[in-house]
């Protein structure tokens, strides 16, 4: 199975771009959550998701595949699908 995240990883690995690597996943702040805990923190500060800034993103059916679609469709609400999407998307940080 073909996963372009992490095959542009390993690219940038490859090419030594180790320190965008390290400055992006090795730092003390970097700590990987789930969308629902994000969710129930800013929904403390009255902040609410409302969509991606990615348009094509907010539309799933043109990212994953339909099996996966309905695997996440059958997810009990708007966090847990979120957090099923997430892992089959092929979404990644911008090497900037």
């Amino acid at each position: 199975m073909e996963n372009e995240v992490v095959d542009r990883i390993i690219g940038l690995r490859n090419r030594g771009r180790i320190s965008y690597l390290a400055h992006e996943y090795l730092n003390d702040h970097w700590h990987p959550m789930y969308h629902a805990d994000v969710a129930r923190e800013m929904s403390a500060a009255k902040l609410f998701y409302a969509g991606s800034a990615d348009l094509l993103s907010n539309f799933q059916q043109f990212l994953v595949t339909p099996k996966q679609l309905e695997l996440i469709d059958s997810l009990d609400d708007r966090d847990a699908q979120a957090d099923g999407t997430g892992p089959v998307l092929p979404l990644e940080f911008s090497p900037g």
